[in-house]
């Protein structure tokens, strides 16, 4: 929805109205946004996902929820090559794994090592 927003220009031209000049700008991930956000450095996020907004507030980040939508668990899952030994959970131990540190992977990784565990 915000990209037809920022595509078409509705909101630039709503806040236009008001005196408002609106800037877009793109970052790799929740991470960065954030901390811009939390440094006064961007005013409104968007689409900041799982685990994110809760590892910056627990850095002393003062942020306001103003909406949110439905989880999407299914839209999130543990890749390996094609050709890959991994087949099963299992299969990661002694394995070297990448996430973004404090992101939704991050937390998907814990999530299912716990249940190896459990």
């Amino acid at each position: 929805m915000l990209t037809l927003i920022k595509q078409r220009g509705d909101l630039d031209k709503a806040l236009a109205e008001r005196g408002i000049k609106v800037t877009w700008h793109e970052f790799t991930s929740g991470l960065p946004l954030l901390e811009a956000l939390n440094l006064n450095n961007v005013d409104l996020s968007a689409d900041v996902a799982d685990t994110v907004p809760v590892f910056a507030q627990a850095a002393g980040a003062d942020l306001t929820y103003y909406a949110r939508e439905t989880p999407s668990p299914e839209a999130q899952a543990i890749l390996v090559p094609a050709n890959s030994n991994i087949k099963s959970l299992q299969d990661l131990k002694g394995k070297k794994i990448a996430v973004t540190k404090a992101a939704g992977s991050h937390y998907l990784l814990i999530a299912a090592l716990q249940k190896l565990r459990d």
